[in-house]
């Protein structure tokens, strides 16, 4: 017998206490009739009456003396041996009711009348009979200190048992589920066997585990986080106690799950780009988890949670076009590979055609639809043009013509037909509309204006194919105060009675259309609101809380969703958030949409202009575009490769860059 002490309690370990009963409800020879249960206590061990000694150790000179034992067969049909010992000396005579120390085992029938007991650690079980009489006999064995197996003797328990009452042992059948998946939140384990007991303790090592009694037959236990956050294999404990009772173990095995692969962000660039670290998404990664790249296994660079990692990509593999196949491995236990999805590196990196720097000192920008040109709003510290709008040649940066304005411009919008350029000032208490066709002023837009409210306006869109009607975002200033502050609608001069607003805010934020010139989108302090446009004018939603950035003073609307420069933010048609999928691999400072109704462009701290492809979810590539770090901001599209954007600048106005690159489409 292998024997093991636990505090004061000794055990045999066992590996395999199942039951496997016969079928035959007819006693056999010696075995009760199911449902049934009897003790015997010790009576020789081969040949010797007890006390009698059943384990010595010449070397510590230590013997143990099998002063009372006693055998059960269950009602469960559990055999469960249970052994007392006094000490290194006998006592004169058994002491069955004496506290001392227990040895516990428990058998399996093999027939109705021979059972096998196994032990952890060994594949040969001690074999026993339940006798004719009712005895109960068994040949237990054990190895020596140099690993040989030896005899303990032949057991015979044939006495009538007269000590009190003994709690039954408990039996694992098995648990539920048979392998637990690695994992970082407690696991529900269910433990099935017999004689369960509400004071049956469940155990991992020394650490106690709550456990719920469902019934007899079986026990519900967590599993810790620790214990399922990688690979092992441990044994769980279910203890009865004393008197009678005893410890089962059974192997539990926590094993690796197979992995899957959703998305790669990005999953594409252009050949020689600077994009080094790809972000995985999916689930079933752990610590262990790798990535294959071509095959190649390599360890993610950074954490790693349950459902995303990185992998980082040596420049060789981006320098020349190709795919490359990308999957997510777990090592054995359990474990596997997930599938793969394609990396692409395009044929070339993407080039600047030109870049030009108009050294003027702008505060907002807007492009023209129809020409070649970005329009500029100048504060007062523009040594040439103070306080005014600018046309800018797209193509040379030379300004082809200014308009004087009352104070710093605070918005620009332009309309889609090229008809019209709408502006708003600081120090003006009238928005102003410009001809585009002859740079003149040709309308003068007058805001609701008292000493309570003098109006700003930071935002403001044309709305799409009716040139003359124009949505801003009016404020008052100084102090917002609601009541005079929403989404206002001019059409040329006249405003709409209706403006949209928020009983719990002074302010929307930036707009954009969406699907049609009836619905808008606004964006402020973490919340989108559905702006409805009618004749009467704007209808404001309850604002939809989201978990974009308070600070996004940028919002786009491309292929049926709204973004912001955190990511994807909105769906007008499902009013929830949205689920990032592939993203810009940098931090981006200013979007614009692009003019085929499916490219997203950015300016990044990386200092790259960079392309995402939304409708398939696939980045374009990026470009290096030197300068000054920030801030850059105010990115927009203009010409048929052209975008243009405002850098630099601490406290004021900055200059304006005009780009034009093979990535602009």
């Amino acid at each position: 017998m292998l024997l093991r002490r636990c505090g004061n309690v000794a055990l045999i370990l066992l590996l395999d206490v199942v039951l496997s009963c016969s079928s035959d409800t007819v006693a056999g020879p010696g075995r009760p009739a199911a449902g049934t249960a009897f003790t015997r206590s010790l009576t020789s061990v081969s040949g010797a009456r007890i006390p009698a000694v059943y384990f010595s150790d010449p070397t510590a000179g230590y013997r143990s003396w099998a002063d009372s034992a006693t055998a059960t067969v269950q009602a469960d049909g559990v055999l469960a041996f249970h052994l007392y010992e006094s000490g290194t000396n006998p006592l004169s005579a058994p002491h069955e009711n004496q506290p001392s120390t227990a040895y516990f085992a428990s058998g399996i029938l093999t027939s109705d009348s021979t059972f096998a007991i196994h032990y952890l650690g060994s594949s040969i079980p001690d074999l026993g009979t339940i006798n004719a009489d009712g005895s109960i006999t068994v040949n237990f064995n054990g190895v020596d200190d140099n690993g040989q197996r030896v005899s303990f003797g032949r057991w015979v328990f044939a006495s009538a048992y007269h000590g009190p009452p003994l709690n039954p042992a408990p039996h694992i059948s098995g648990v539920n589920p048979a392998t637990v998946t690695v994992s970082d939140k407690a696991v529900m384990l269910t433990i099935n066997g017999s004689s369960f007991t509400p004071a049956s303790a469940v155990s991992v090592g020394a650490q106690q585990l709550q456990s719920v009694l469902v019934g007899s037959t079986q026990l519900q236990v967590n599993l810790p986080p620790q214990l399922v956050a990688s690979p092992s294999t441990f044994n769980i404990l279910v203890t009865n106690p004393g008197p009678g009772g005893g410890t089962y173990y059974y192997p539990v095995s926590v094993t690796r799950a197979v992995p899957t692969i959703a998305s790669l962000s990005p999953n594409t660039v252009a050949a020689g780009a600077e994009i080094y670290t790809i972000a995985i998404t999916g689930s079933g990664f752990d610590a262990g988890t790798m990535v294959s790249v071509n095959g190649v296994l390599r360890y993610p660079p950074g954490p790693v949670t349950p459902t995303t990692l990185t992998v980082r990509m040596d420049p060789s593999e981006l320098a020349a076009a190709g795919v490359i196949q990308i999957a997510v491995v777990n090592p054995p236990p359990g474990g596997g590979s997930s599938s793969s999805l394609p990396f692409t590196v395009t044929a070339a990196a993407r080039q600047l055609t030109s870049e030009i720097i108009a050294p003027v000192s702008a505060t907002v920008l807007a492009s023209d639809p129809v020409r070649s040109v970005v329009y500029a709003g100048e504060d007062g510290f523009d040594p040439v043009h103070p306080r005014s709008i600018i046309a800018l040649d797209g193509a040379t940066g030379n300004v082809l013509w200014s308009i004087p304005t009352r104070g710093t411009p605070t918005m620009l919008a332009v309309s889609g037909d090229g008809q019209f350029l709408y502006y708003a000032a600081s120090l003006d208490s009238a928005m102003h509309r410009v001809a585009l066709a002859t740079a003149t002023v040709d309308l003068t837009i007058p805001m609701y204006n008292t000493s309570q409210c003098f109006p700003r306006v930071p935002f403001g869109v044309v709305s799409p194919g009716s040139p003359h009607t124009l949505v801003v975002e009016q404020y008052c200033f100084p102090g917002l105060r609601f009541g005079f502050s929403g989404v206002m609608v001019y059409d040329d001069s006249i405003a709409r009675p209706k403006f949209a607003s928020d009983p719990n805010s002074t302010a929307l934020g930036p707009l954009a259309f969406g699907a049609s010139a009836t619905a808008l989108n606004a964006f402020y302090a973490g919340a989108v609101y559905d702006i409805s446009i009618d004749a009467s004018g704007a209808t404001s939603s309850a604002p939809h809380y989201i978990n974009g950035t308070p600070s996004d003073f940028e919002i786009a609307y491309l292929n049926g969703i709204v973004y912001s420069t955190t990511g994807p933010l909105y769906n007008p048609v499902t009013h929830g958030l949205v689920a990032r999928s592939t993203w810009f691999p940098s931090t981006v400072y200013s979007i614009a949409p692009g003019r085929d109704g499916k490219t997203l462009y950015a300016i990044t701290d990386r200092l790259t202009l960079d392309a995402l492809d939304v409708s398939q979810g696939t980045f374009v590539g990026n470009v290096a575009v030197p300068g000054p770090d920030a801030p850059r901001q105010q990115l927009v599209r203009w010409g048929t490769d052209g975008v243009a954007f405002i850098g630099g600048g601490t406290g004021h106005g900055g200059s304006v860059y005009l780009v034009r690159s093979d990535l602009i489409h």
